[in-house]
């Protein structure tokens, strides 16, 4: 019978002994893509050059589940760096910069949302997350062993200190939960992420998705499956509301299949 002893037991084994050496390895090749001359800046440079060609038709918008939060951090940090100052002319005929940041469950730290997303309030100001109630967290599972979410995984045995707090998990919302690493550094990455949410106003753009999650409204009736870490791009709502901020409005055709994505 799997329980919180069990998931204790693969945080210490499986966990901090044969998968944190590869999500350490993961984070810091995604850091030094963006490095001079790497795939990340060659990226960028791809883009501009789209840009350049398509003038004021050209939008760009970013999507990020997961891991790929900690991707989307470092290339808007380093589009950041390019961005001319907003009274310049370039910034006012369109510089390359996204029109709208979308997170699914970021498995990012809340102390790497601070540095790559709350210090710009560009990005804040775009930002719209959809996210996991701590229920839906808890009553998820990773191969049906561990019997968390993916984020409680990461969050237990991949970061450095354990229970770190992560941009995706609800809870980092309440200043009442003290269920963290307990260090002074933890209080104060929470305060200053919470308050930069509050100026931004992101709880406006934030959804919770707690309930079981449509996939499929067709021909073949109502499916639904339960909330999880992985089933974001199955969940018709979100995809929807995410595909109306990128359009800027009601879209022409309905997501009504998203069963195998």
């Amino acid at each position: 019978q799997f329980s919180d002893a069990t998931d204790l037991l693969l945080e210490k084994t499986v966990g901090r002994g044969a998968a944190r050496p590869i999500w350490n390895e993961m984070k810091g090749n995604t850091a030094l893509a963006f490095e001079a001359r790497r795939g990340g800046q060659v990226l960028l440079d791809a883009l501009d050059a789209l840009r350049r060609n398509w003038g004021e038709r050209f939008e760009l918008h970013v999507i990020g589940h997961s891991a790929g939060s900690i991707f989307l951090g470092h290339l808007l940090s380093a589009l950041t760096a390019r961005k001319p100052p907003r009274d310049s002319a370039p910034a006012k005929l369109g510089a390359l910069w996204p029109k709208t940041v979308n997170l699914f469950a970021p498995a990012c730290t809340v102390a790497f949302a601070n540095q790559h997303y709350a210090g710009n309030e560009d990005v804040l100001d775009r930002l719209s997350m959809d996210i996991l109630s701590d229920r839906a967290e808890r009553d998820d599972n990773v191969s049906y062993i561990y019997r968390k979410s993916l984020l409680y995984f990461v969050s237990a045995a991949l970061e450095a200190d354990p229970r770190t707090p992560l941009l995706g998990m609800a809870r980092i919302g309440s200043p009442e939960d003290h269920g963290w690493d307990g260090s002074s550094d933890t209080g104060e990455t929470l305060a200053a992420w919470r308050l930069a949410a509050q100026q931004a106003d992101l709880s406006r753009r934030t959804e919770v998705v707690d309930k079981p999650v449509n996939v499929a409204t067709g021909g073949g009736g109502r499916t639904v499956q339960p909330a999880s870490h992985g089933g974001f791009d199955n969940d018709i709502d979100v995809v929807s509301r995410t595909l109306a901020r990128i359009t800027g409005g009601d879209l022409a055709l309905p997501v009504v299949d998203l069963r195998g994505y």
